[in-house]
């Protein structure tokens, strides 16, 4: 529950108007005190989600996003600003595994693929058909 950070007390929701909805995520005043507690809506998104150059999570940041094939009636849906804006352009859908929300973005997303390992075959071919011959199961 959120209390009053000067008298310690519990303050009530206020109904916002559409610029407040806008803005603030939530608004509430102390009855004691009359203090105005807000919280921003742009707060909430890392700012990773703006300006970088890979997709990212506008919820929890991270860069591990694949794309959505169709909605999910159970995953949430980001209203951050910057997606709602791609999303009436176009933009393709993706999801975050992590946070269970979908968002649009134009940006690539970042493959988890690691890094490629060496192939198997050396520089001596004739070491290699040796060993093809020694284990049929490894040729090549």
């Amino acid at each position: 529950m959120v209390t009053c950070p000067n008298c310690g007390s519990y303050p009530r929701r206020v109904r916002r108007n559409m610029w407040a909805r806008l803005v603030y995520r939530s608004l509430r005043i102390c009855s004691d005190c009359g203090f105005r507690l807000r919280k921003l809506r742009w707060s909430l998104s890392p700012p990773r989600f703006v300006f970088s150059t890979w997709s990212s999570c506008p919820r929890c940041g991270t860069r591990q996003v694949k794309p959505a094939i169709k909605r999910d009636r159970i995953d949430d849906i980001s209203k951050h600003p910057l997606s709602l804006l791609l999303q009436i352009f176009g933009a393709p859908r993706l999801r975050c595994s992590f946070c269970r929300l979908e968002y649009h973005d134009i940006r690539p997303t970042r493959g988890t693929k690691g890094p490629e390992l060496p192939s198997r075959r050396s520089e001596n071919p004739k070491r290699d058909e040796k060993e093809s011959a020694r284990f049929p199961s490894r040729a090549t």
